[in-house]
């Protein structure tokens, strides 16, 4: 079980490392910066695109661990979202609050005004469909996946896992035949005038898509139990490594580009099988070369493991701020440029995390001497 966890700390780990490097170069998807005008960064940031998957797939191994004898009986399932939407929204809702009182105290401050801060912004926030940019889609997911949760736990242990897997496939295919004859541009939609079958077929594509992606976290302990076989760990990143030629294949038949950005919302069949393919593969390799990882570097990626989701949620705020400062500078060379982009925001987030640590750990210690 320890080299289970450790994998999964590593895979976790260098997927928010990524996320937060992939919102550096380019915060928003709609977003064009002089990072995405160098045709390296840009296929830097195609590349790490499947740092969201790898998230997904880690959070839904994690979670059917900690749950395996849930039930669909009413008042586990309360117990079970009272804890878990609390984690989720709880935290992003007091992320929100501080984001947005930084931001008015450094516009009274120095009267710069680095985002529009107003009620709507944050009722927009608090709802996912607008707001601080590259936080609310995978948040937004995370809700959806949560709610899901006991149902596709349900039906991933009551059914045979291949027929599963099968039915779910085709069920997604179908609907992404169908977004490619009624295609909704989410940056620019105007969601009330919109079709009824456009809307539900886009939902269902976003849901099946990524309840894909999500259940393949449980099969995690099944397929890596035996640590003595490489047999399975092989077959099942073989696999994906098919799916996503074959896709990239149907992409270039279709004329249809083959950004991974473009192929993010919903997850195109393309976008998703890379991302499980990289995610299986890292896996694969983590369980299998354990020792190759530095002592150094395996403190490194605990933490940010560990830390995950305050990280991926002070990135928003450190990029809003520092990004801009840098890009200002007169650093002429774009990768120094971007280099000390990148480390000014892992110093920024990894220093607020650690101020949260002790403040927590200071209040804690003040209620256990005066109360």
């Amino acid at each position: 079980m320890e080299h289970r966890i450790e994998a999964i700390d590593y895979l976790r780990g260098l997927a928010i490392l990524l996320v937060i490097i992939i919102h550096i170069i380019a915060i928003q998807d709609i977003t064009s910066t002089d990072y995405t005008n160098s045709e390296l960064l840009f296929n830097l940031r195609n590349l790490f695109q499947f740092c969201v998957i790898t998230l997904v797939v880690c959070s839904g191994f994690s979670l059917y661990i900690a749950n395996k004898d849930l039930k669909l009986r009413p008042k586990e399932l309360l117990v079970f979202y009272n804890k878990r939407l609390k984690r989720l929204l709880l935290p992003y809702w007091l992320f929100l609050l501080f984001f947005i009182a930084v931001h008015y105290l450094l516009r009274l401050a120095t009267g710069v005004q680095l985002e529009n801060i107003s009620l709507k912004y944050l009722t927009e926030s608090i709802l996912f469909i607008g707001g601080i940019s590259g936080l609310r889609f995978l948040i937004a997911a995370m809700v959806m996946l949560t709610l899901l949760f006991p149902f596709l736990k349900a039906l991933y242990d009551r059914f045979n896992k291949l027929t599963l897997f099968t039915v779910l496939t085709l069920a997604y295919i179908a609907t992404v035949a169908v977004f490619r004859y009624l295609p909704i541009d989410i940056w620019t939609a105007e969601w009330q005038s919109l079709g009824v079958i456009q809307v539900i077929n886009f939902s269902l594509c976003f849901v099946l898509g990524w309840s894909i992606a999500y259940m393949l976290g449980f099969m995690i302990e099944k397929y890596y139990k035996d640590l003595s076989s490489i047999k399975r760990e092989i077959q099942l990143t073989a696999l994906f490594i098919v799916l996503f030629v074959a896709a990239r294949i149907a992409l270039d038949l279709l004329h249809t580009s083959n950004g991974m950005v473009l192929n993010k919302y919903p997850p195109s069949p393309y976008y998703l099988s890379y991302g499980i393919m990289m995610t299986f593969a890292l896996l694969t390799l983590f369980f299998r070369y354990k020792h190759f990882m530095h002592k150094i570097t395996k403190h490194f990626f605990d933490f940010f493991s560990t830390n995950s989701y305050w990280l991926f949620l002070y990135s928003a705020l450190t990029i809003s701020i520092i990004s801009p400062i840098v890009r200002e500078t007169r650093i002429g060379n774009i990768y120094i440029r971007f280099f000390v982009d990148v480390v000014l925001n892992l110093v920024g987030v990894v220093l607020l995390v650690l101020l949260q640590k002790k403040l927590i750990k200071a209040e804690m210690s003040f209620e256990k001497h005066h109360f």
